[in-house]
């Protein structure tokens, strides 16, 4: 394998439950990502928060959950930086998507999944 995860934390995360949201609630979802390489070393940095839509604009919200995780992964030389960009971001997806999960179970709200995504 190309790409191999040695570690992974969740560095931050940061939940506003003033008016919790029902199932019926539009969603606004962000994920965002950033990677930097030393040698054959590489950390993703993975990102999301979810708000409220019809809070996108405002400042201050009523709801919104948002999660930072951090991956270590070791690579060869040969794999190309849109790959490990590409490939690292799979990789994390998952635990970033189950912290989402795991922190709404913890508040007590309905569970919300972040959806498969394809990352180019």
């Amino acid at each position: 394998m190309n790409l191999v995860l040695k570690s992974y934390s969740t560095t931050d995360i940061n939940i506003i439950n003033k008016d919790t949201p029902t199932d019926d609630t539009e969603l606004q979802i962000s994920i965002g990502r950033k990677f930097k390489q030393n040698g054959n070393t590489v950390i993703l940095y993975l990102f999301a928060s979810i708000s409220k839509a019809c809070e996108s604009v405002q400042l201050e919200k009523s709801f919104q959950i948002d999660c930072k995780i951090e991956g270590i992964f070791e690579c060869n030389s040969s794999i190309s930086k849109e790959d490990i960009n590409y490939e690292s971001t799979l990789l994390l997806m998952p635990y970033i998507r189950s912290n989402i999960s795991t922190l709404c179970g913890i508040i007590g709200i309905y569970n919300i999944q972040l959806p498969f995504m394809e990352f180019n």
